[in-house]
């Protein structure tokens, strides 16, 4: 399993989300039921933001998004978590220039796997 890289570099500008699946009834009524939709039915996300990278980190960022894509799970421990978890890129990451330094941000979303 791949771990994270830049890891100490993640922007504090990144942000933390969250999802839960759930299973709504509705009645005919107006009433609804919702409940919790499965084993794991809350998911963590989050918007990564790297800021001010120099060439060489933001080829080894690009260089392990290469290898794992949108779909090849990794992990990462997020800030304020107390184990690491496994999280895959939801979307392709946006990379902007100024100055010379690279700033990329992508989405994350946790999941469960064996």
């Amino acid at each position: 399993m791949a771990t994270l890289v830049l890891q100490n570099l993640i922007s504090q500008s990144s942000s933390k989300g969250g999802e839960q699946n759930i299973l709504v009834t509705a009645y005919g009524d107006g009433y609804e039921q919702r409940a919790a939709w499965g084993i794991n039915s809350t998911k963590a996300k989050w918007a990564l933001q790297w800021a001010a990278l120099y060439k060489t980190e933001r080829d080894q960022f690009w260089a392990f998004f290469a290898n794992v894509g949108t779909y090849t799970a990794w992990d990462w421990q997020a800030p304020g978590d107390s184990t690491v978890k496994q999280w895959v890129f939801t979307e392709y990451p946006s990379e902007s220039i100024n100055a010379g330094l690279y700033s990329i941000s992508v989405p994350c979303s946790q999941i469960y796997q064996l």
